[in-house]
């Protein structure tokens, strides 16, 4: 593992620098209403492992997605404090915001390997997305 870690250690750069190429597409084109766009705070470079959008008909998005070939990604389904290990501490309500979060994120696809037409593919069919429209064709 270490010895194919250190071959890809040598394109890093070009890699992330490609992430942000891609992140600087989505922050520019999508302009989805419904679809809140991450955030780079001042003064930071984020490598963007992930891109992660929140929208609060999250489901129903990431079926419109997959119906026009466009994976994503629910990598936090369920809250920690919902977790079966803390559930019993924690009522239903508590923690409103990483509940909110947990329903409502959608992680976008993101990586060097995107060629500028599947990331031109990405941002249509997330603006193409309509409150039950999930068949709509890009």
């Amino acid at each position: 593992q270490a010895t194919i870690l250190r071959t890809k250690l040598t394109h890093l750069r070009a890699w992330t620098a490609r992430r942000r190429e891609i992140a600087g597409r989505y922050l520019a084109d999508i302009v989805h209403p419904d679809v809140r766009l991450p955030q780079e705070p001042t003064g930071t470079a984020s490598s963007w492992h992930l891109f992660v959008v929140r929208c609060e008909r999250r489901d129903e998005l990431q079926h419109h997605l997959t119906n026009l070939g466009v994976g994503s990604g629910v990598h936090y389904p369920i809250p920690p404090h919902r977790q079966p290990a803390y559930a019993a501490d924690f009522a239903a309500g508590d923690f409103p915001n990483a509940t909110a979060w947990c329903d409502q994120a959608l992680s976008a696809p993101i990586g060097p390997h995107l060629t500028d037409d599947q990331v031109t593919r990405v941002i249509d069919a997330v603006n193409s997305f309509r409150a039950g429209d999930v068949t709509h064709n890009v």
